[in-house]
């Protein structure tokens, strides 16, 4: 996709054919749905799928997944780089400032390599809070259905 924001809300699109695609390529989420107009709804979406009816799993478990690994991601990092920070800022304090770093700079790697790569491909792969069929049964547990609901429960 490649449209703007509107008021923190995001637009998902969802084509089937050639004629959709301006409206795939102007959504924020496009989704193309392999069928028998050919693949051109596909191939400038950003999600395809060979049948409607994965749509609902695409959203519902893997829009889950999603939200709940990043938000752990963002923390994680977050608080990774200041434990990396918080002893060089100390440590530069007693140097004057001079630019002299406490870590060697193969510590440096290997510390981003280990905590920053390594936790991403275990999470990605490991991370399921809830079971795949319990989302499925009940698509309302996702976070942005969750919040879609609380908006709608609120304006009412």
């Amino acid at each position: 996709g490649g449209g703007q924001r509107r008021g923190g809300r995001v637009a998902l699109a969802i084509g089937d054919g050639g004629n959709d695609v301006p409206m795939l390529l102007a959504a924020d989420v496009g989704v193309g749905i392999i069928g028998n107009e050919g693949m051109q709804a596909a191939r400038s979406a950003d999600f395809a799928i060979g049948e409607f009816r994965l749509l609902r799993r695409l959203m519902a478990v893997h829009g889950r997944y999603s939200g709940v690994r990043t938000a752990k991601l963002v923390k994680y990092i977050l608080y990774k780089n200041c434990c990396f920070c918080a002893p060089q800022l100390v440590f530069a304090g007693f140097c004057y400032f001079s630019g002299q770093s406490i870590q060697h700079n193969w510590i440096i790697l290997w510390y981003n390599i280990l905590f920053t790569g390594l936790p991403v491909l275990l999470m990605g792969n490991f991370d399921c809070d809830v079971a795949e069929e319990i989302i499925d049964g009940h698509p309302e547990i996702s976070p942005p259905a969750a919040a879609a609901a609380a908006a709608a429960t609120a304006a009412a």
